[in-house]
């Protein structure tokens, strides 16, 4: 679009030169009015497009008058709207209301707001649960059902922000119920992406009004990394409505359906959520989903919000420690105590009692050793070694090269010293 214009070099109104020019044509018209008797016609008329002509230059040169011809590009950015389609989405919050997947979708297909936004901005529209994808036809928004297994909110975000659409991001709408359960903060991995979020929260909170009765499982917190073998502690928080009194049994299952950890909980009448935490020992390292679950009462009015699905990563974080002591001393005996205690230690301890006998204390699964290490091979089976009053007479040259490749490759290493090392 051009647009033509025309300003001056000290910003002088338009307003301003106009009475100016104006009074200037009127002073020189006067002039000549008054001698227009004693001059012949054609040349009063000459003398005046003469004093005019000086007049207007005079002006030019006073206020500098610049014309200028600007022609405005404008380009359209995207917008990504983004659509959670997990089971959370299949939720009716009311028995006659449509679930909270179809209010989103009739949302984006039928509120007038959307289409401006579509004239205004490259609308680029996607589902989401555990994966991002992009909806190419308004067939395929159409098509949509709440299947998803996962919510993971942030890693969605993240994703269509690295989408190559080769056009600028002005911004992404989210439309989502909210549970995630992904084991991570969204709130933070997306806080560092630079642009704007818009959130568009799905779905109705009801109260306990007459006889509407309803058990909600709120929402679920654990830890985003497990440590396998340590006691792990899974928040819920549980609102109930018009079921006071009433004495129910939260479960956490595994993918198998086994039942890893139950609590009694006994609903109140007050409003807000109440606490439990269920606690379970993980067994396994990897990444599994946890079913996080509700009895569903008999008269309840909703029974798809008393469970969700929760990833949980178990890692192996325990050190695996080799202490080598020549005696039994204080110092001995205080880190051994210490390093027993500590969950996320393994320990095998080999305490010299005669001078080539070695006793072990301590174990560590799937890790061998008769007596002293000898070889390189032996050394990786452990991340860290001690070693405490033991003579180099003990470690040939071949070992004590084991330990320096050892600490090359990563591995701890530390001296405590004594009468004989």
């Amino acid at each position: 679009m051009a647009t033509f214009r025309i300003s001056f070099v000290h910003d002088y109104s338009a307003g301003l030169v106009i009475i100016i020019a104006c009074v200037s044509l009127f002073s020189a018209a006067l002039f000549y009015y008054r001698v227009a008797r004693l001059i012949p016609i054609r040349s009063l008329t000459g003398l005046l497009l003469l004093r005019i002509l000086a007049l207007a230059a005079l002006l030019l040169c006073l206020f500098k008058p610049v014309m200028s011809l600007e022609q405005e590009l404008s380009k359209r950015t995207a917008l990504f709207l983004l659509l959670d389609d997990s089971r959370s989405m299949s939720v009716k919050d009311f028995p006659e209301l449509p679930s909270r997947l179809e209010q989103a979708k009739s949302a984006v297909l039928n509120n007038p707001q959307m289409k401006k936004l579509d004239r205004d901005f490259e609308l680029h529209h996607f589902a989401f649960s555990g994966a991002l994808r992009k909806l190419e036809r308004e067939a395929d928004l159409k098509a949509l059902q709440a299947e998803g297994e996962e919510t993971k909110i942030a890693s969605a975000i993240v994703a269509s922000t690295q989408a190559n659409l080769s056009t600028d991001l002005s911004g992404v709408i989210l439309l989502s119920d909210g549970l995630d359960n992904s084991g991570t903060d969204p709130t933070g991995r997306v806080r560092g992406l630079g642009i704007p979020i818009y959130t568009v929260g799905v779905g109705t909170r009801l109260a306990a009004d007459g006889g509407f009765r309803d058990l909600i499982l709120e929402d679920v917190e654990v830890e985003p990394l497990l440590t396998m073998g340590n006691v792990a502690e899974v928040n819920l928080a549980v609102e109930a409505l018009g079921l006071a009194g009433r004495v129910i049994l939260t479960s956490l299952a595994d993918e198998d359906g086994k039942e890893v950890a139950g609590e009694k909980l006994i609903l109140d009448s007050l409003k807000g959520t109440q606490e439990v935490t269920l606690k379970f020992t993980p067994d396994r390292v990897g990444r599994f989903v946890y079913k996080v679950s509700l009895p569903v009462q008999s008269d309840e009015q909703i029974g798809e919000n008393n469970e969700q699905l929760i990833a949980i990563n178990v890692v192996d974080t325990k050190i695996k420690l080799l202490y080598l002591e020549g005696t039994i001393r204080a110092e001995y005996k205080y880190l051994l105590r210490i390093l027993q205690m500590d969950p996320n230690v393994q320990l095998l301890a080999l305490l010299k009692v005669q001078s080539d006998r070695f006793t072990q204390q301590g174990s560590i699964p799937e890790v061998t050793l008769v007596g002293l290490p000898r070889t390189k091979e032996e050394l990786k089976q452990f991340d860290v070694v001690i070693l405490g009053d033991l003579d180099v007479s003990h470690f040939s040259a071949s070992v004590l090269q084991a330990f320096k490749e050892m600490v090359d490759a990563g591995g701890g290493f530390m001296m405590l010293g004594g009468y004989n090392s």
